[in-house]
């Protein structure tokens, strides 16, 4: 078990750094590579299941290529083709290490939850909830830019890392109206509209859980002013319309 764990590890590295050389026939290029420090810990044991204990064969790659496959599934939110949660901790926790992500407070974590997600899934079913997380995802990454980092947390919530110079409100207001049109129906004709309640810290060190400690203290002071709202919404005829834009003291 313990070669098969450096086995891995080795894998990971090269298929990480892409240490793979088409010019000499596919052969690895370089068996000292060391690649980023991968602290995927708790995925490196499911991917051993999946695929046995591998054996490095510097003829052939097809264990490199299936690892770099597997390595992708585990990056990467199947549903929505975001971040995973692992990943997403493991790439910003490297870039704030590094100083790619300034810590000088330009940075915004923001962790968002959508709102009234589960009578989606039980009054219009789990193809339209799934649905709504791929447009939201879409809208989120399209609202939010280019330089943003986007992932699906779990659920129906996601996290972003992004640079942000202007007011919390504005960033708040910026995800809420990106979820303006997406909306699903049930078959009695009642439309439910999508919402979100956020939390936002800015980011000022290298502790990327610090971040998120604070980010989720002012997702649940949103939250609890968007469920008092909620709560007064009007429900018409075939109308379920969650409020948009709240307004947060």
């Amino acid at each position: 078990m313990e070669q098969a764990h450096r086995d891995f590890q080795f894998c990971a590295e090269i298929a990480d750094s892409d240490g793979l050389n088409p010019a000499i026939g596919g052969e690895i290029k370089d068996s000292s590579l060391k690649g980023n420090d991968l602290t995927m810990l708790r995925v490196k044991m499911s991917i051993l299941s999946q695929i046995g204990s591998i054996k490095l064969n510097f003829g052939l790659v097809d264990y490199i290529r299936q690892l770099k496959h597997l390595l992708h599934q585990y990056k990467f939110d199947g549903l929505t083709g975001l971040y995973g949660r692992e990943a997403f901790n493991h790439d910003v926790g490297k870039d704030l290490q590094s100083g790619k992500i300034p810590t000088d407070g330009g940075h915004k974590l923001i962790v968002i939850d959508l709102d009234k997600f589960k009578p989606i899934n039980d009054n219009c079913g789990h193809a339209e909830g799934n649905r709504i997380l791929k447009e939201a995802a879409n809208a989120f990454v399209e609202s939010l830019g280019n330089s943003a980092i986007v992932a699906r947390w779990g659920g129906d919530e996601f996290v972003a890392m992004v640079p942000w110079d202007n007011s919390d409100e504005e960033l708040r207001e910026l995800i809420s109206h990106s979820l303006n049109d997406i909306k699903a129906q049930d078959k009695n004709g009642t439309v439910y509209k999508a919402g979100a309640s956020t939390g936002v810290a800015p980011i000022t060190n290298e502790c990327l859980e610090e971040a998120f400690v604070a980010a989720d203290a002012d997702l649940y002071v949103h939250k609890r002013a968007r469920h008092a709202e909620l709560e007064t919404a009007q429900i018409g005829t075939g109308s379920f319309d969650i409020p948009q834009n709240p307004s947060v003291s």
